[in-house]
């Protein structure tokens, strides 16, 4: 019996810990929107990309799956509001704009 226990122990270790990650639906995080998560983060960077169209203001980006939502402004309010505003998707994993 004490030998199942260990080994349901080293199961939840190993697979257990994927299953636990959270998947932001706001910009704040849980439902306090403070940015708190019970994740820990790796130990060092390990950038996967970077670039993607420019913007003259940082809007917060949204993510949702494996996408990430983000306008870019290309023009100081009120001037060609929306045209100078897109909405671009890039893949999370990639940076590949999807449209």
């Amino acid at each position: 019996m004490r030998s199942n226990s260990w080994i349901g122990a080293v199961l939840f270790l190993a697979l257990g810990a994927p299953l636990l990650a959270d998947d932001w639906t706001n910009a704040g995080g849980g439902p306090g929107r403070n940015g708190s998560s019970d994740e820990v983060g790796p130990v060092s960077p390990n950038l996967l990309w970077s670039g993607g169209r420019s913007s003259i203001i940082a809007w917060q980006p949204v993510t949702s799956g494996r996408r990430v939502f983000m306008v870019r402004q290309l023009g100081f309010v009120p001037s060609g509001v929306p045209n100078e505003a897109p909405i671009v998707a890039q893949d999370l994993d990639t940076g590949a704009e999807l449209w």
